[in-house]
């Protein structure tokens, strides 16, 4: 029954591949008709650029991080001393203005998508962060996120933006029987070329 179950999503994926590169080609070959009949306008030379951000794929990455041992709120900023994993190190900046002195790197998730393109990262204790980019120019893509919980209910539902040269951090204190109290969970999205 697995192996009938792993077959079926490969053949899912395929599919869903397959009908993502066809309507793509029909776009392009549908503004390459304008070009065509029309000539070369700014209008469609802004369709096309629009065109080509839609279609090529792009990665998301996804560093799930551990935020403990917090701060006591007398201690004054000058004074904050934090501990980083050295695969956060270009987060630093970001990390430092948190109020935890400890961030472990927990786990890098990597996943190829495009506009319109839902892509779901499984994250600790079973809680799940979806992402849609909704739109890509100029450098910059919109996504829609949702973090939900282990039982599906949504701790963050927004949108926002995000450029390859800064990762977006959003997190939330982690309250399960599994961890430590006094913890957060911190999620950096970046975009990769």
């Amino acid at each position: 029954m697995k192996l009938v179950s792993i077959r079926f999503e490969i053949y899912s994926a395929f599919v869903s591949v397959s009908v993502y590169f066809s309507i793509a080609t029909n776009l392009i070959a549908q503004s390459d008709a304008l070009v065509a009949v029309n000539g070369p306008t700014l209008e469609n030379k802004q369709r096309l650029e629009n065109l080509e951000q839609v279609v090529h794929p792009f990665v998301l990455e996804l560093r799930i991080i551990k935020a403990s041992k917090p701060f006591d709120a007398t201690v004054r900023k000058e004074n904050k001393k934090i501990n980083i994993d050295d695969g956060l190190s270009d987060l630093h900046d970001q990390l430092e203005s948190l109020d935890f002195s400890k961030f472990t790197l927990l786990k890098v998730v990597q996943k190829k998508t495009a506009v319109k393109q839902k892509v779901v990262f499984s994250l600790c204790s079973k809680q799940t962060l979806t992402v849609r980019p909704l739109y890509r120019e100029n450098g910059k893509v919109g996504l829609w996120l949702r973090w939900n919980d282990a039982d599906g209910a949504p701790l963050l539902d927004t949108r926002m933006h995000i450029d390859s040269a800064h990762p977006i951090l959003i997190g939330n204190p982690v309250n399960d029987d599994q961890t430590e109290s006094g913890t957060g969970r911190v999620l950096a999205l970046s975009l990769k070329r």
